[in-house]
């Protein structure tokens, strides 16, 4: 065991290229975590500040929809009569 962790005189090089390897991975996965969280903040502020477009066919409180305003269906009220 003591000969592969040795790596033959070479353990200096290989354990240290892991730990150098090992470091910058850990470094950019953080910092993409930071990126992210920032652009999100970002599009979230610039979010709030776009106005929002009314939808087509929205109606403003106290309007009746266009269901209120139909006329009633023939037939509807004599569903519970027998022929």
């Amino acid at each position: 065991m003591t000969d592969w962790i040795a790596m033959g005189g070479y353990a200096a090089y290989v354990w240290g290229s892991y730990a150098v390897t090992a470091l910058t991975v850990a470094g950019l996965g953080l910092l993409a975590v930071v990126k992210l969280r920032r652009a999100e903040r970002r599009a979230a502020e610039l979010d709030a500040l776009r106005p929002r477009p009314r939808r087509a066919g929205a109606r403003k409180a106290g309007e009746a929809t266009s269901l209120d305003q139909r006329p009633p269906q023939p037939g509807a009220s004599e569903q519970g009569a027998s022929p």
